[in-house]
């Protein structure tokens, strides 16, 4: 549909200012009071009336994600106003930001009306718009190949291309830049190091040669330097090379671009430190040290399983069952718990009531409370299986009358197989749970026999090879509530089976099928 551009007294303009940071520096039609100035003024000589503004101070034309232009197409929605005013078109947008503007615009049925700019409805006026457009579009990327070049040439004389200025380091005006910046302009300036905060960085290196942590030193710099520290913060500072006095800048580089505040060599060991620290973090074998407990440990505050971690500290490594939300819960008074110590206190704990009687008989009490044969996790799971085999079973008999019907044969066999295997796969687990529960509806055992079968358990305990002793460790343990740093509670099998048991089990069938 075409718009014809009424002169009508009772036309309704919304005017749109807009100008980039570099179009204020300018200090002409393009900043935002002149734009002002110039649509009132032409808005009142076509006989209309302002009713809106907007304005995008700062922003580029390059994209439409501006504040001023969204809250104009919210207006144009409602109605308020119908036409737009701009001083020049590219202060709508630039290149095809523009077309696109207009575009909006448009489905709204609001025109829009240019001050410094006229457009002929005729061909000639066409072609003179496109190429406006084109040139619009192409002043954004001269201003960037123009800014690169200057960055180029900044790097190149070591002055500081903006941004934040390095810890450490200041800034200072060069007064030796005649002829690189324009009368009022601020002059370039260059780093320097900063007098309070040089020697700051310099211990932290320093440290960091003596294999401190980054914990360690982000304590050290909050402490000295009056502002919050992290261990991230910490390595970006120990890996810069702004401090050994060069100056990057995307893919320019000055090896001498201002004074170094590290010298090279102690800059390299650090780099070399902290690389040998990321290897050891990120390729050290895992099944190094054996967690006991697994997916046994829970936190009663945050009802969750405790999970595995390790740290570096000055004397090694340090591993730990750290609870999942202690980084999120500030309340949660446990946190982790340090794996070594918990395994040492859980067997001995175990080895406490093999030697005393009365602490085996208070177990056994403990225990005999919660006795209660009729009530076991298998044979809810024999119950799902049992539902599991009928349906299968109704599916096997789909299949067998599709295959019949002579329908996508390859496909339907193949299904069929794959059917039939989980029906005996459950057959078979189905016979392991009829075992599992007439040996646990056995008689309830006395507090002899789990003398003897915890005693005989850590007698064979030493003799388990490392890798099944997470395994034994479950046979025996059914979980560990953590309540405090001092105190858990255990949970564990009346009448375990030996790890001596476990590693004649493992021989004759494999380690990787007993879990």
């Amino acid at each position: 549909m075409r718009h014809t551009k009424a002169k009508r007294k009772d036309c309704r303009y919304a005017i749109y200012l807009r100008c980039s940071t570099d179009d204020q520096a300018q200090k002409d039609f393009t900043t935002i009071d002149a734009q002002r100035e110039l649509d009132e003024i032409h808005v009142r000589s076509l006989g209309g009336s302002v009713v809106r503004e907007y304005a995008d101070e700062g922003k580029s034309g390059t994209n439409l994600e501006r504040p001023g232009w969204k809250a104009m197409l919210d207006a144009a929605d409602r109605k308020e106003f119908d036409a737009v005013c701009v001083t020049y078109m590219s202060r709508l947008g630039r290149g095809e930001m523009y077309t696109i503007a207009q575009y909006e615009l448009s489905k709204r049925h609001i025109f829009v009306e240019m001050v410094k700019e006229k457009f002929a409805d005729d061909l000639a006026g066409y072609m003179t718009k496109t190429m406006t457009t084109m040139m619009d579009g192409f002043y954004p990327k001269m201003v960037g190949q123009w800014t690169r070049t200057k960055m180029e040439r900044m790097v190149e004389r070591g002055y500081h291309c903006g941004g934040i200025t390095p810890f450490g380091y200041k800034t200072e005006t060069v007064t030796d830049a005649a002829g690189f910046h324009a009368p009022g302009k601020e002059p370039p300036k260059r780093l320097v190091p900063d007098e309070e905060k040089a020697p700051l960085v310099r211990n932290a290196y320093n440290m960091a040669t003596h294999r401190a942590g980054m914990n360690q030193i982000a304590r050290y710099l909050t402490a000295t330097s009056g502002r919050r520290w992290y261990s991230t913060i910490v390595k970006h500072l120990l890996t810069s090379e702004t401090y050994k006095g060069i100056q990057v800048f995307g893919d320019w580089r000055n090896d001498r671009a201002h004074e170094a505040i590290i010298d090279a060599e102690t800059w390299q060991t650090v780099q070399e430190i902290l690389e040998e620290r990321d290897i050891r973090m990120f390729t050290r074998d895992r099944n190094e040290y054996t967690y006991l407990f697994r997916g046994l440990v829970w936190c009663p505050y945050c009802k969750c399983q405790y999970t595995t971690r390790s740290a570096h500290g000055r004397n090694g490594i340090f591993h730990y069952y750290s609870c999942q939300h202690a980084d999120k819960n500030a309340k949660c008074p446990v946190g982790r718990v340090n794996a070594d110590k918990l395994h040492e206190v859980v067997f001995e704990q175990i080895r406490i009531a093999v030697e005393n009687p009365a602490a085996m008989k208070a177990m056994y009490d403990e225990y005999a409370k919660n006795w209660d044969p009729e009530l076991l996790p298998e044979e809810g799971e024999y119950d799902l299986l049992m539902k599991r085999r009928e349906a299968l079973e109704f599916q096997t008999v789909n299949l067998t009358r599709a295959i019949a019907g002579g329908q996508a044969l390859a496909s339907l066999i193949a299904a069929l197989e794959k059917t039939e295997k989980d029906i005996s796969d459950i057959d078979k687990r189905m016979g392991e749970i009829i075992g599992a529960i007439k040996a646990t509806k056995l008689v309830k055992p006395t507090i002899e026999q789990m003398q003897v079968s915890w005693k005989e358990f850590l007698e064979s305990w030493k003799e388990t090879p490392e890798e099944l002793k997470e395994k034994a460790a479950h046979l025996f343990i059914r979980r560990i509530t953590v309540t405090n740093k001092r105190r858990a509670e255990i949970e564990v099998e009346s009448v375990p089976i030996s790890a001596r048991e476990l590693v004649r089990l493992s021989e004759q069938h494999g380690s990787g099928g007993w879990t």
